[in-house]
């Protein structure tokens, strides 16, 4: 999983999912590529939806998409984050990550997320 580590509040030093405000009239999707690519220096494709918390500052929800990362290289963007960095989802719990964030991590079916053995195809002799 990628997170960032955050550089200003709120949340000021936890590690988080990239993620910001949708902009008037942005379709969902175009602001979770956009935000990653603010935050992290990646580009990704959303691949669906995982669903929505509630933010705690706010009380407003916030959806949570599946990427994929089709390109750039993670790096830090400050004064937004001040690190990037994949996350094996075995260490999640060793992260200091907002509860409202981690409470919903804990309800997703992790490994239907991991990749899978590529199937090999022996061709005919």
């Amino acid at each position: 999983m990628l997170l960032i580590e955050r550089g200003v509040e709120p949340h000021l030093g936890y590690w988080c999912p990239p993620g910001g405000v949708q902009d008037k009239g942005e379709p969902l999707d175009e602001t979770a590529r956009r935000e990653t690519r603010e935050e992290t220096g990646l580009d990704v494709e959303v691949v669906e939806e995982l669903g929505k918390v509630i933010g705690p500052i706010t009380g407003k929800p916030h959806t949570v998409f599946l990427c994929s990362a089709t390109g750039g290289s993670p790096k830090p963007r400050p004064p937004e984050t001040t690190d990037v960095k994949w996350v094996p989802y075995g260490e999640l719990s060793r992260l200091l990550i907002p509860p409202f964030i981690r409470e919903f991590m804990e309800g997703l079916d992790l490994r239907k997320l991991e990749p899978h053995p590529t199937k090999k195809i022996v061709p005919p002799s």
